[in-house]
């Protein structure tokens, strides 16, 4: 099994990050546990720029509806 990948998503999609940092398990140092990557400023320029698409049909989302997706993301 290696380590966990988290890459940012943007629009729905997995990008590579411009920095990775390795986390290590503390007792056993050479073995990874994750990777994590960063964003740089392009990207996150990119996911503000489709987040203000988007806040239109958020904001016309029945609250009901908007709180079972909030609560099926934090299920993942």
């Amino acid at each position: 099994s290696g380590p966990i990948v988290c890459k940012p998503v943007v629009n729905g999609v997995e990008r590579d990050g411009v920095e990775v940092f390795d986390r290590r398990d503390p007792s056993m140092h050479a073995v990874p546990v994750s990777e994590v990557h960063f964003a740089g400023a392009d990207l996150a320029l990119e996911a503000v720029e489709v987040s203000r698409r988007a806040l239109p049909a958020w904001r016309n989302t029945p609250a009901l509806e908007r709180s079972a997706i909030m609560r099926k993301a934090a299920e993942l």
